[in-house]
């Protein structure tokens, strides 16, 4: 690894008007200049473009001619960049000043690693909370082992990517709705297990309610109608590359996650076939819990009030799980999909 790493940071944007100059400006103002910032627009259609034309000769702009969503617009930055890694960032998120200049020195001292990721905060209604708190320090090893033990995370704002790895396991597949993000870390955990991660937030999210129309997508995915189809095909995967004694347990765990999500959010009848169809992901003390949530769900107000006792104890990161139970109560989930 070369003293000096090109690095090429890509950002998508969409009607991001009124956040990329912020997104922009924590890119520039890196401890740890990178070679480049490419901006890709997915096509605005609010003053977005007007507002990236004040950093000309600091960025590279590309604007795409159709409206494919992030992961399309992440592929072209990749297609165009000229560094040796990437590390992303979205439109109305920022970045730590030191952010690049800690995942490089971390990148030095564990040459064999060709990605890593850090902490990163969640910042809603002025509220912010960090997304990792078990471990301290750095971390590294078998990425499917730390996400099932909750020892790291990993959020596209958050990683740094060797380009090589593109070649290899791919780029990012927009039609994987809502999900193009975990099945590009896990198609690059099957290729590459070995992981870092910084337990420090450098990253922030920016969590907003959004539109109704937003809103109605977000809900209806919390029937895994998105997730499921993933699992399946990232099992079919690692059987294929030897990997599925590591991504077994991981994946029962989101099966588990999923289902939680399902039983806040009274959705019982995909509940039920989650637990039929992954049951053999699920340990046995779990099935005896499906068993009790078939015969007797838990009200509404108990979930409700369960969920105000985790989000006291810090065990929780947003409001986001309320804000899908009081849509789905008000309008239900899309016609063209509710049984």
């Amino acid at each position: 690894m070369s003293d000096k790493m090109k690095i090429s940071v890509i950002i998508p944007a969409f009607n991001n008007a009124d956040t990329i100059s912020r997104a922009v400006d924590s890119a520039l103002s890196q401890t740890l200049e990178p070679l480049e910032i490419i901006v890709v627009d997915d096509c605005s259609t609010d003053k977005t473009i007007d507002v990236l034309k004040g950093f000309e000769g600091r960025i590279r702009l590309l604007q795409r001619d159709q409206n494919r969503g992030p992961g399309a617009a992440r592929n072209d930055g990749i297609k165009a960049m000229a560094g040796e890694w990437a590390a992303f960032l979205d439109g109305d998120d920022e970045w730590a000043r030191d952010k690049l200049e800690m995942q490089t020195l971390f990148l030095k001292h564990n040459p064999e690693l060709v990605w890593c990721g850090t902490n990163y905060s969640i910042k809603k209604n002025g509220l912010q909370n960090t997304s990792i708190s078990k471990t301290e320090g750095e971390v590294k090893g078998e990425y499917f082992s730390l996400m099932n033990k909750g020892l790291c995370s990993s959020s596209t704002i958050t990683l740094m990517i060797k380009a090589d790895v593109f070649a290899v396991s791919g780029l990012f597949e927009p039609q994987v709705y809502r999900n193009e993000d975990r099945d590009l870390y896990w198609r690059i955990a099957m290729d590459f297990p070995e992981y870092g991660f910084i337990n420090k937030p450098l990253s922030v999210q920016y969590m907003g309610r959004g539109s109704e129309e937003a809103m109605a997508k977000r809900a209806a995915a919390k029937d895994g109608r998105y997730l499921f189809p993933l699992i399946d095909r990232s099992l079919e995967n690692a059987r294929r590359k030897g990997r599925l004694e590591k991504f077994r347990p991981f994946a029962g765990k989101i099966v588990r996650n999923a289902m939680l999500s399902m039983a806040f959010l009274e959705l019982w009848k995909p509940f039920g076939k989650s637990g039929e169809k992954y049951s053999h992901l699920l340990p046995v003390h779990y099935k005896a819990l499906l068993c009790l949530c078939r015969s007797v769900p838990f009200s509404s107000p108990a979930m409700r009030c369960a969920y105000r006792i985790l989000k006291l104890a810090g065990l929780t990161g947003s409001d986001r799980f309320l804000d899908y139970w009081k849509y789905i109560k008000a309008n239900g989930l899309p016609a063209e999909v509710q049984e």
